[in-house]
């Protein structure tokens, strides 16, 4: 028997049914929150770009640097990103 603050005697088995509904909760938002993705849930997440160096998600507008490789243009997180990057391009490309 549980005796809470004022005395009344609690049975067991209405103590284990009050608390199997906080169980099914947790376990549902566990589930829930599984599916997250934060992607989704930032707006304008699309609009970034991998720094190909670091692997950093870079704003084009806010970049530090940028370079043109095979007509395509790579963003960079720092300049000192961008110098290793055109040091050897193939080399952050085959990642």
């Amino acid at each position: 028997m549980l005796y809470p603050i004022w005395g009344i005697q609690l049975s067991p088995i209405l103590a284990g049914l009050a608390m199997a509904p906080s169980s099914v909760s947790v376990v549902a938002n566990n589930l829930r929150l599984g599916r997250y993705r934060p992607e989704r849930a930032v707006k304008g997440a699309r609009d970034m770009a991998r720094d190909p160096v670091c692997q950093m998600d870079v704003d084009p507008k806010s970049a530090a640097a940028q370079s043109k490789y095979q007509g395509q243009t790579y963003y960079f997180c720092a300049v000192e990103c961008k110098v290793k990057f055109d040091s050897d391009p193939g080399k952050y490309l085959a990642k």
